[in-house]
């Protein structure tokens, strides 16, 4: 059975598929119907999970990450006991203590005064690092090892410790300003309870406040600090603490997972999709926007810029300087009237973005040059001096698309690294906040590279360049993805599964259809964990309104002395509630008999609605 002249229709439900194959004739009239069929799913929503509307994905991710952790854990534990062996410290296992909470005594003594014993001090530094190790807190995982060297203030979380210190212990140690965690945590033990005491809290619990001494979780620089403060009282040289306190605060920097996950340039399919903080981009983007603005010459027509005035305008547009540029400064420059610049607000050829009011520029540039007093000197300076292929491999860098530790032996990253290394604790901290943007181009950059160069060289715009140096047609797009490859959403995937084998499977039966049309709620190709909590809320919602309007009726019942009550009068009631009972014009007291509805921009008028913020102005009847 081939060469049928069908059409598919498909219905996408939250938890369903609807799938249809009809033969219809050459007046697209039904003649039959080919193949009809429904296929129910759960959304990839885990069973044991379904009221909380939990993913299988997101469960199993739960376990996955549970168990990396845990390895990276234990493998950080034995690195940080084979370097405590190397400096001379010995491994002292937490069982062997027994005191109550020794381990925070001993890091509450470190920062306070300096052993004088050289063995009970290499024994309480010992355990100290051990504990910190293995209850570090949390920091943002691009986030280098090295920023947490250099000063940083206390977190919000350590404010929250330092007021529940004061207010169970008022003593000078909790009042101090510099007072380390332990030194906290101790003065409230010291302070003690009349019932045994937890430092944290319990997963879920709902008991009082004072049930925990700590906070849900302190943050790293929070430890870090006070890392700090026991190397420096207890006199240990830098390169002996450095190691340790890397090797204490050691995580594995997820910059660069992405990479393998980068889609390909359509243009040329070996090369991957370029950066958005790339000069590549960045240069091609200010072409293809110019290459988009007309001149209005004084014959009333419109005409494209001449080549010599695309690359005065790119050339102004691409210099490093901060100062902020206009389309009028640029008209200026080129001896026109800005009224005569045309386009501005019109989409690109590529239909990516409108042209703005503010011209576009070299914006990694410019953040560059705009960063911190601390590293903004040098790194100028280095970009001066360095070529396009080492800003490129600097901007990677400073993008975390790459981890810096995995190229090191690319001669390509050998000047930016070279440049990094030399900073200074201090200096790496604000290189890490230098903020480039985000996400991907639809080109590789060498792609990129050879259209801005046609756009600037030759009177073609983004089209005439595409077609110039690929051969693409008029009506190229770029090629769309299969159907059904997956995306990692469970919902969409069950969904993209089951469309994507019925269609294969009509083809291979009946040919190509006529057309398929897809019926879908919005919410079925999102999570389907998402939109069954948005069901369950717009259910609560409902609920809520419905008890709500209920008990206006019974108001109106009682007030009023209305028998039935109406749509209308619980609106009219409603409205007089928002407005605390008065009028909007005049502010005179108004009840549910005195008053009229109207609009407070007439209907009649221009930009008037029918919404609730321009339906209710009242008038009371003894003024109408």
């Amino acid at each position: 059975m081939r060469g049928k002249r069908y059409r598919i229709g498909i219905d996408v439900g939250l938890n369903s598929v609807g799938l249809a194959a009809v033969e219809v004739s050459d007046e697209n009239s039904p003649v039959r119907l080919l193949n009809a069929q429904s296929v129910i799913h759960d959304g990839g929503v885990d069973p044991q999970k379904n009221k909380e509307a939990i993913t299988r994905k997101n469960m199993s991710g739960v376990a996955r990450r549970t168990r990396r952790m845990r390895r990276r854990k234990r493998e950080r534990l034995h690195k940080l006991d084979m370097l405590l062996g190397k400096f001379g410290y010995p491994v002292i296992e937490p069982e062997s203590l027994d005191k109550p909470f020794e381990e925070w005594h001993v890091r509450a003594e470190l920062a306070t005064r300096y052993i004088e014993d050289d063995e009970l001090r290499r024994e309480s530094i010992s355990i100290a690092l051990r504990h910190m190790a293995r209850h570090r807190g949390w920091r943002n995982p691009y986030r280098q090892v090295d920023s947490l060297i250099s000063d940083n203030p206390y977190s919000k979380q350590y404010g929250e410790l330092k007021e529940k210190a004061k207010a169970y212990n008022d003593d000078a140690t909790a009042a101090e300003e510099e007072s380390t965690p332990a030194q906290l945590v101790v003065a409230m033990l010291d302070a003690g309870y009349a019932e045994a005491p937890r430092l944290r809290w319990r997963t879920g619990s709902k008991k009082p406040d004072a049930e925990g001494y700590l906070p849900v979780r302190l943050m790293q620089e929070d430890n870090a600090n006070e890392l700090k403060q026991i190397f420096r009282v207890q006199r240990v040289p830098a390169d002996e603490w450095k190691p340790l306190f890397r090797s204490v605060f050691y995580a594995v920097s997820p910059k660069g997972s992405a990479e393998q996950r980068v889609g390909q340039d359509p243009l040329a399919p070996e090369q991957a999709r370029a950066l958005k903080a790339s000069l590549a981009f960045q240069e091609y983007r200010i072409a293809n926007v110019i290459t988009n603005l007309r001149i209005k010459d004084a014959s009333a027509e419109l005409r494209k810029l001449t080549v010599d005035e695309k690359q005065s305008i790119y050339d102004q547009l691409v210099s490093p300087s901060s100062e902020d540029i206009t389309w009028s400064d640029l008209c200026d420059f080129l001896g026109f009237k800005r009224s005569q610049l045309k386009g501005v607000g019109s989409l690109t050829e590529d239909g990516e973005e409108r042209i703005s009011s503010r011209p576009p520029r070299l914006t990694s540039v410019q953040r560059i040059y705009e960063s911190d007093n601390k590293i903004r000197k040098p790194l100028v300076a280095w970009w001066k001096s360095a070529s396009d292929n080492e800003h490129e491999a600097m901007i990677r860098l400073l993008s975390n698309t790459v981890d810096i530790d995995k190229v090191r032996e690319d001669v390509a990253y050998a000047s930016a690294i070279e440049f990094i290394d030399g900073l200074d604790d201090d200096a790496l901290t604000k290189l890490d906040s230098v903020d480039l943007p985000s996400g991907r181009a639809a080109y590789s950059v060498e792609t990129l590279q050879k259209l801005t160069r046609q756009m600037l060289t030759t009177d073609d715009d983004l089209h005439e360049a595409r077609k110039t140096l690929f051969n693409v047609t008029d009506s190229w797009r770029p090629p769309a993805d299969p159907i059904g490859e997956p995306l990692g959403n469970p919902s969409v995937d069950r969904v993209l599964k089951n469309v994507n084998r019925y269609l294969m499977n009509c083809q291979q039966r009946w040919g190509n259809p006529v057309s398929v049309n897809i019926e879908h709620v919005r919410s079925s190709f999102s999570s389907v964990a998402f939109a069954r909590k948005d069901k369950r809320e717009y259910e609560k919602n409902n609920e809520k309104r419905s008890i709500f309007r209920s008990s206006l009726s019974e108001q109106l019942r009682a007030d009023e002395q209305m028998e039935k009550v109406r749509e209308s009068d619980l609106r009219r009631l409603e409205a007089i509630q928002r407005q605390n009972g008065q009028c909007l014009y005049c502010g005179r007291t108004i009840t549910f008999r005195t008053c009229e509805m109207d609009h407070i921009v007439p209907r009649k008028g221009v930009g008037s609605t029918n919404t609730r913020t321009n339906s209710l102005r009242y008038v009371p009847n003894a003024i109408v």
